[in-house]
């Protein structure tokens, strides 16, 4: 259950507060709590000031796609405790929206999982309670093979993270099991924040089995083992080192800007996708569950042939109308992608197979600069560009030293020792 306290719901004066002018998908970790607690800060918040849904990572993600109504075959595989808010039935939402739940496992002695999210001091905090959760592994264990069995007849089996230690171990074994019966079986992992910066020997071996990989920035970083100042391509690498050879890394940065990395021959492409007409961040109250939506609608591209006819269409329509419209065009001229429709991308590529294999030799005026130039262009076959700085004054020195700079992929400074030090030398 997701419970959110939301700017509508409270008063005025905390209303203020909840404005997210940094709108992402996630802002804070969560927070695995006992039920005591999360029960109290519910009482203090008072009921009719939540917002009270099904929720969960996996549970938002498969009803975004049952409600997408693409004809895909959906199936659940989890635990459902009990629910205390009136009204509100996973069983009875799987069953209306035609999603398999013969693995669904019903716990009705224990509480189902609770996730709070809320504001404390300006600052965004989410409780969870795992509740009935914590029964994953037990219900796992107990039919391992036989849900194996039926995830191999999956294409696509997208996985979320729990917050206990004995599941992760337990959950490999099921889909390693699962990926030897159904070799084309692909793995699709969100691990959120907790997994993401608590790395286990399960959690890892998830991660080297996953094709496709779902992350916020945070959990991006901590994936990647960020240290300070260092780029989002350098953290590219090292994830998707993690991953199966060939995995996507889909990484939100906000609720308008997705990053996407992926391996190539060459190096690292990296794909940057923006909304052209974002939702203002002032209309954003509160952005729970935006993520797995987006997870959702990567999953369904890939999994409908009916959506890849619809967006195959909707290509191939903007590009005849483009044509039209520019009748004086070559034949091969076509316009760039993201221009006309509903995206704008950029896609570059990092990673050592991104750089120019140019060479720049900047030298003083010696003469020891000859023989490296002659090295390079003849021993390495490499093309070289040199500047001389033997005119220190020059003032269009730095000008012309980006513009070589920027042809090449590498850079030799030759010096001559041309200064008197004290001892003589």
């Amino acid at each position: 259950m997701d419970y959110i306290a939301s700017a509508s719901r409270l008063s005025a004066r905390t209303a203020e507060q909840v404005s997210e002018s940094t709108a992402r998908f996630e802002w804070n970790t969560e927070g695995p709590v006992d039920q005591h607690t999360i029960t109290k800060v519910i009482e203090r918040l008072g009921t009719s000031s939540l917002d009270a849904s099904l929720g969960g990572s996996a549970w938002l993600t498969v009803f975004t796609l049952a409600q997408m109504r693409l004809g895909l075959r959906l199936g659940y595989v989890g635990v459902v405790g009990r629910i205390e808010t009136a009204g509100l039935s996973f069983v009875r939402q799987m069953d209306l929206l035609g999603i398999d739940r013969r693995w669904v496992a019903r716990r009705p002695g224990q509480l189902c999982g609770i996730c709070l999210s809320y504001l404390d001091d300006v600052e965004r905090v989410m409780l969870t309670h795992p509740g009935a959760n914590f029964a994953m592994a037990e219900h796992l264990r107990t039919n391992g093979e036989a849900i194996s069995t039926y995830l191999a007849g999956a294409r696509i089996v997208h996985v979320t993270s729990f917050l206990d230690d004995t599941t992760p171990p337990i959950m490999l074994e099921v889909l390693t099991r699962a990926r030897s019966l159904n070799p084309a079986l692909r793995i699709s992992f969100d691990p959120g924040f907790n997994w993401a910066a608590h790395s286990s020997a399960a959690i890892d071996g998830i991660l080297a089995i996953s094709d496709l990989l779902f992350v916020n920035h945070r959990e991006f970083k901590a994936l990647g083992g960020y240290a300070l100042g260092e780029s989002d391509e350098v953290l590219s690498r090292r994830v998707l080192a993690r991953c199966a050879p060939g995995c996507t890394v889909f990484a939100t940065k906000r609720y308008d800007s997705i990053e996407v990395f992926r391996s190539s021959p060459a190096g690292v492409l990296a794909q940057r996708f923006h909304l052209r007409r974002p939702v203002r961040e002032t209309a954003i109250e509160d952005a729970t569950g935006a993520g797995d939506v987006f997870a959702a609608s990567v999953l369904a591209a890939l999994a409908s042939k009916r959506l890849q006819v619809e967006l195959g269409s909707f290509l191939g329509l903007s590009l005849s109308r483009y044509r039209i419209a520019h009748r004086d065009l070559p034949a091969s001229a076509l316009p760039a992608l993201g221009r006309d429709g509903f995206l704008q991308s950029t896609e570059t590529l990092t990673g050592p197979g991104a750089r120019p294999d140019a060479v720049l030799v900047a030298h003083d005026g010696g003469t020891q600069w000859e023989v490296l130039r002659r090295f390079l262009k003849e021993d390495c076959h490499l093309t070289v560009y040199t500047l001389d700085r033997s005119r220190p004054f020059d003032t269009d020195f730095p000008q012309l030293l980006w513009e070589q700079l920027i042809r090449c992929g590498f850079a030799v400074s030759v010096l001559s020792a041309s200064r008197l030090m004290a001892a003589g030398q």
